[in-house]
Parts: C-alpha cells; sequence; structure tokens
C-alpha cells in the first residue's frame, strides 16, 4: 500500500541521515553519495517506480530537495513530522 510504501522509503530516508550524511544547514542533511530512486529502491525493496511517487510527493512537501543531479539533500525536522 501507500503508507506502507511511504512508511519505508522514510525509513531509508533517516538511514541515509544517521549514516551516510553531513549537516548543511537548517537541518538539511546532504547524501555523501551520488544517489537515485533505484537505489532507494533496492533499500526499500519496492519498485523504482512506486519510490519515485513517494519522493515527488517528499519533495512537493519539500521534505527532501535536489539541488544538482544525483545530489540529495533531506530535511529531517520536516522528515519527522511524517513519522
Amino acid at each position: 500500500s501507500k503508507t506502507n510504501t511511504q512508511d519505508k522509503v522514510i525509513a531509508v530516508l533517516w538511514f541515509l541521515i544517521e549514516r551516510h550524511s553531513t549537516e548543511r544547514r537548517a537541518a538539511w542533511w546532504r547524501v555523501e553519495f551520488p544517489i537515485n530512486h533505484q537505489f532507494i529502491a533496492d533499500l526499500c525493496g519496492i519498485t523504482r517506480e512506486s519510490t519515485s511517487i513517494v519522493m515527488k510527493e517528499l519533495l512537493d512537501k519539500k521534505v527532501i530537495r535536489v539541488p544538482k543531479q544525483s545530489t540529495l539533500e533531506i530535511n529531517s525536522e520536516r522528515l519527522h513530522t511524517l513519522e
């Protein structure tokens, strides 16, 4: 279901914040390596298409941003409100 998919993606984003990110400013964390939707899908065990839908929703809610191609930044405060 959508909620289950979103929960899986959120869990992966928290993992990325905790283990593979550096804080930039104002609760924004940048993942330290290039990342794409397929990689997140593989970590979640879901399809890339489902991951893309959830990531688009998170982008619209300004929970994530992509300042450069393959660069992912995550807002920890906004991500926390989705839990």
